[in-house]
């Protein structure tokens, strides 16, 4: 079953991101946007573990780290209620 449900949101928020992608920025500059993003994504992704390792090595856990990671996504959750659509370009 988590197969299954696994594999409904992954392929149903690839093909979401595709579509919500181009519509919001158009397909003129959809391949820098994406490229860019991509590699903040990939970024994230190996600079991440380094926090981690820190607060383990540092601290003895890995709460402070953790805690640290909520509340940033937090603070992007929030200001994302805030932020506008971009305009098209045409």
């Amino acid at each position: 079953m988590h197969g299954i449900l696994y594999g409904l949101c992954s392929g149903s928020f690839r093909v979401i991101d595709a579509v919500v992608w181009a519509k919001y920025f158009g397909r003129q500059y959809l391949g820098a946007i994406r490229g860019v993003t991509t590699l903040g994504a990939t970024s994230g992704t190996a600079l991440g573990a380094f926090p981690l390792g820190l607060s383990m090595d540092l601290l003895g856990s890995y709460d402070p780290a953790l805690k640290g990671f909520i509340g940033c996504t937090l603070l992007i959750a929030c200001s994302v209620l805030f932020t506008k659509r971009p305009q098209k370009v045409v």
